[in-house]
């Protein structure tokens, strides 16, 4: 349920697209006869300066077995670092719709977040809600570059947020897992 997605960029060579040299993640949202539904972070498929930078159409998408596919970026939040990207279904008729949790999360509430932290794939992390602040949720989970985009999950597999940043040590040498 969780894909490794990169902008996609053209290879001035063979015009084929590829990914780019960053990458973060998407988790599978809702999956139809139609196609697949990625929630991931806005600056994943648009980049750092993604809330005040021209965006981007499109995004390569790789499940476990690393084949990467073309995803159209479909929506953007305007201002939450949030995107939604759609993979057109070649076969098959499965269905599946990731359950959201229908309560608010609350501080102290296990959490698990799994990721590409620092390009090592599909890592699984956990930690608590240590804080909720309008749209945020900061937990203790160990995040790092590559986790961008993942799901943040409850202990009964409900979906509570997506990652959105990090507090950046280069900034904060005292930051932990913030």
């Amino acid at each position: 349920l969780v894909a490794v997605i990169s902008p996609s960029r053209r290879s001035w060579l063979t015009h084929v697209e590829m990914p780019a040299t960053s990458f973060g993640e998407g988790a599978l949202f809702k999956a139809s006869a139609d196609g697949y539904l990625f929630v991931t972070a806005r600056h994943v498929v648009d980049g750092p300066a993604w809330n005040a930078s021209k965006a981007g159409s499109g995004a390569l998408i790789a499940m476990a077995s690393g084949t990467w596919g073309t995803a159209d970026v479909v929506a953007r939040h305007k201002s939450l670092d949030l995107a939604l990207l759609w993979v057109p279904r070649e076969k098959g008729s499965g269905t599946f719709v990731q359950p959201v949790a229908k309560a608010g999360p609350s501080e102290g509430e296990n959490v698990f977040v799994i990721g590409h932290p620092e390009g090592l794939r599909f890592t699984l992390s956990t930690g608590i809600i240590s804080r909720l602040h309008d749209n945020t949720i900061q937990m203790s989970a160990p995040v790092s570059p590559g986790n961008s985009g993942g799901p943040v999950f409850d202990d009964r597999g409900n979906l509570l947020g997506i990652v959105t940043s990090m507090v950046d040590k280069n900034g904060d040498p005292n930051a932990e897992n913030l």
